[in-house]
Order: structure tokens, then sequence, then C-alpha cells
């Protein structure tokens, strides 16, 4: 990201997580409830890939064709439905830098400290209430 603003293209970080928290049994049994079939596949290839696990990934974003736009590695307009990258990324904080982000005192504390006894209620830091299916304007259905 440092290197792609030091060339003047608007640049920053948005740190995502999966949709369905794959030690979750509630939010699991929501896949059996989707009624796209390429989000639901693709979502449950990514529950077997990563079950029981705690995953995240930051994807870099840059501006570019006036809007903001996902880059993943060399890849630019990377898709948030991708059965590679915990099947439906879900964004939870966009920063310009990660020294700006506090996760140290919050998130990094609490792995660090291994609760699970909080709101959560298990590993992961991150928690879904509830699933519907809509797609944003520039989704490819």
């Amino acid at each position: 990201a440092g290197c792609l603003r030091s060339l003047g293209i608007p640049t920053r970080l948005a740190l995502t997580y999966p949709l369905i928290d794959r030690s979750d049994s509630m939010e699991l049994a929501w896949l059996g409830r989707l009624k796209q079939p390429r989000v639901k596949a693709c979502l449950a290839r990514s529950v077997q890939q990563l079950s029981g696990s705690w995953a995240s990934h930051t994807l870099v974003e840059v501006y570019v064709g006036r809007r903001w736009r996902y880059l993943n590695f060399g890849k630019l307009g990377h898709s948030p439905l991708d059965g590679d990258y915990g099947g439906l990324l879900t964004r939870v904080l966009t920063v310009a830098d990660w020294s700006e982000a506090g996760v140290a005192e919050t998130v990094g504390l609490r792995q660090g400290l291994q609760r699970s006894d909080d709101v959560f209620g298990g590993t992961n830091p991150y928690s879904a209430l509830e699933l519907s299916e809509r797609f944003g304007v520039h989704a490819k259905k």
C-alpha cells in the first residue's frame, strides 16, 4: 500500500473476516438457508477448508476508475466472494496504515490472553447476528 501511495495512487487497507464463523454451529447452519447457488457453493467450500479455525485477510484497496477496488496480491478487482479467501469476506476495518488501527489493543489483546468468555463466545473476535442475500451495484451474479 505504501509503495502505491508513494506513486500518487490513493491506497488503503481493508481488514476482512469470513462471513461465517466456522467455530459457531449457529452460523454454520445458515448455509442451508442460502438460495444463490454460487454464494452457497463458495461458502461451503471455504467452511471445509478452514473448519473450526479463525481466519482474517487484509486486502489493499486502490482508487482507480472513479471507485475503490480490491487489490489482492496481483489481482486488481478481486471479488470478496472467493472460496480460497474465506468464502465471502466481510470488511470490518478500513485504515490508511496499520499504525492507526489499534488492533494490538483490541483483537491482539483478546487473542493474546485467549479470552473466549466474552460477548463473542468463541475463539473468533467476530460474530454475525444474521444472514441475508442481497447484491450490491457492482456485483456479478
